[in-house]
């Protein structure tokens, strides 16, 4: 059990660095969305993570389900209508300004072509190349079993 002068400490290093706890996850929405045999990403335009790559998708808002975040992310951040479809895995990564837990599914889009909103740049990547792109750290174990399903089903990918 933590000591009073611990827990003190404790809180002067939470005011010192502000309230927000980062170690409690921040629950954040992202889509698999392939298309022969390529996968849909974007560069990120702001925040912390900026210019890196990502699978598309964002933060879960109160009482709002991942599905139902991940189909206004991807409304906003792309104009797409998207159906989302089977859970692909979950992935928890503590970064400097934040931890997170990165709630992944696959989705097909249902109306609308991509359009530049809330990234630099969005392409169509062939899994095999995704992992010469600069992900963040909570995103590569979706490349990795991307990798493990393309390897296991002899599949390759040309962007559309």
């Amino acid at each position: 059990m933590p000591s009073a002068k611990d827990y003190n400490r404790n809180r002067e290093e939470k005011a010192k660095h502000g309230s927000k706890d980062r170690t409690t996850p921040v629950r954040v929405t992202a889509a698999v969305i392939e298309k022969g045999g390529c996968v849909l990403v974007g560069k990120r335009l702001a925040g912390p993570l900026a210019d890196k790559w990502e699978f598309p998708g964002g933060k879960v808002q109160p009482l709002e389900t991942p599905e139902a975040c991940l189909q206004r992310e991807l409304r906003e951040e792309l104009d797409i209508e998207a159906a989302i479809g089977d859970f692909f895995l979950s992935s928890t990564y503590v970064y400097r300004h934040a931890a997170i837990e990165l709630l992944v599914y696959r989705a097909e889009i249902i109306a609308g072509e991509p359009c530049l909103h809330d990234h630099t740049e969005i392409r169509w990547v062939p899994v095999e190349d995704l992992p010469s792109y600069d992900f963040p750290a909570a995103d590569l174990p979706v490349i990795r079993k991307l990798m493990e399903e393309k390897r296991d089903s002899g599949r390759t990918g040309e962007p559309p």
